[in-house]
């Protein structure tokens, strides 16, 4: 059941375009959004009939916009879990150019993906990457957390404002950088070979047998305000 300003309204699925790309741009109001590696090109939609965003794919580019109608209040069952989301498939040997997300109220989920550059933006809402490989990231969230997990980067910035950052079983193999105004910064079995830090009113425990980078030379940056740093 999805409730939005007090009516009850029906879902649709339906699957917007199948069309290929190479560089995605995605900007919604209040929606959850998952981009993962399938079997062939998707965009497929779950949620009330007047939140589908509008799809235009040319030069290899597809560009996805969300209504900007404000809903004063959405309820959303707890027994069948999310209704408004939209869900993006692309082939597992695809490579895309460039993923660029701009979310005001909504989760994103990256997973499997072959990405040169990403940029993410959100007001409100966590970030989930997994399995992914990705050369250039950036992360900016003003309230929300950043879980990163079995992911290489060459170059990775991830600037909240209230936070978590969470790297866990990454290589980053250039520079990784993690901010956060109030919450924690944690990475966990990911190596580091140079590693700078500050926490103002906070600590910093550092693991005496964190793995240190072997075949590549990197430095982590570890910084919070209002939070704690670990490295482990």
């Amino acid at each position: 059941m999805l409730i939005i300003d007090g009516k009850r309204v029906n879902k649709v699925e339906k699957i917007l375009s199948t069309q290929p790309f190479n560089k995605l741009n995605i900007s919604l109001t209040s929606q959850d959004l998952s981009i993962v590696s399938g079997d062939a090109f998707e965009i497929r939609f779950h949620g009330p009939k007047d939140l589908i965003p509008n799809v235009k794919i040319g030069d290899e580019r597809a560009t996805i916009v969300g209504p900007k109608k404000p809903y004063r209040f959405l309820l959303l069952s707890v027994k069948t879990g999310t209704e408004n989301f939209l869900e993006v498939t692309v082939p597992k040997q695809m490579r895309l150019e460039e993923v660029q997300l701009q979310l005001i109220s909504g989760d994103s989920k990256l997973q499997g993906l072959s990405v040169e550059e990403l940029e993410t933006k959100s007001s409100s809402g966590n970030v989930f990457i997994s399995n992914c490989q990705i050369e250039d990231g950036e992360i900016k969230t003003v309230s929300g957390n950043c879980n990163i997990n079995r992911t290489s980067f060459t170059y990775l910035e991830s600037r909240l404002k209230t936070g978590n950052n969470d790297i866990s079983n990454c290589r980053i193999k250039n520079v990784g950088e993690l901010y956060t105004i109030s919450g924690n910064n944690s990475v966990r079995k990911t190596p580091i070979t140079k590693l700078k830090y500050s926490a103002i009113d906070g600590i910093t425990r550092v693991s005496d047998n964190y793995e240190v980078a072997q075949d590549y030379d990197n430095i982590f940056v570890l910084e919070t305000i209002n939070g704690n740093n670990l490295i482990r």
